[in-house]
């Protein structure tokens, strides 16, 4: 029975954590523009969800609003690169539409592949900015994520596809879990699942 009450505490007290920071997400995506605001409210909720899943239990608004302050600057200006880029390849997405044949299928397999390594930068660009880098460390820790770990992002990809079944069946949990239980997937599988040996190997090779 204890055993089990645990496991019940445990899975509650996660789904209030979860849907504490969905929320902080929405309201500080709101406090900035929602544009200027969804990059830095998502690098925060990836910090906080991190140092709870290190054991870590710091006060979560507090801390939530000193990462996105911190933040704000150095992942808007890339936040708004990665959406010009993005921007780009869908015009030339729509404009490779009026080719056919072998040309058509070649320059949309291209521009896909283009596109799902920007979302995947910018995954991994919240990773970075979450443990601090910044500018040229920030794009190299992201590149070495995708490129060293590319088939991490299958789990990901799999926790979108659920997130979104579940608000098919249970539209009323989108409030509270829209955004949070996909970060905390991101976070699990590129940070905390990580071999510590690894961590320690990658950190001491950015220094050399």
């Amino acid at each position: 029975m204890t055993r089990s009450h645990n496991g019940i505490y445990i899975i509650s007290d996660w789904l209030m954590r979860l849907a504490m920071v969905n929320l902080f997400w929405v309201f500080f995506t709101l406090i900035g523009g929602v544009v200027l605001g969804v990059y830095p409210a998502t690098v925060a909720a990836a910090s906080l969800l991190r140092e709870w899943m290190k054991g870590s239990r710091p006060s979560p608004l507090r801390f939530y609003k000193r990462e996105y302050v911190r933040v704000f600057l150095a992942s808007n200006l890339t936040f708004l690169l990665l959406v010009f880029l993005f921007s780009l390849s869908m015009l030339n997405l729509w404009i490779v539409t009026g080719f056919t044949g072998f040309i058509f299928y070649f320059f949309v397999f291209s521009l896909l592949l283009v596109v799902a390594f920007l979302v995947s930068l910018t995954m991994g660009l919240v990773l970075s900015f979450m443990k601090g880098k910044k500018g040229k460390e920030a794009l190299k820790d992201s590149l070495y994520l995708i490129v060293i770990h590319p088939f991490r992002i299958v789990p990901v990809v799999l926790s979108v596809f659920i997130t979104y079944m579940l608000f098919n069946w249970f539209p009323g949990i989108l409030p509270f879990y829209s955004v949070s239980l996909v970060i905390a997937c991101i976070v699990y599988v590129y940070e905390v699942s990580l071999p510590q040996e690894e961590v320690e190997t990658v950190a001491s090779s950015r220094v050399s």
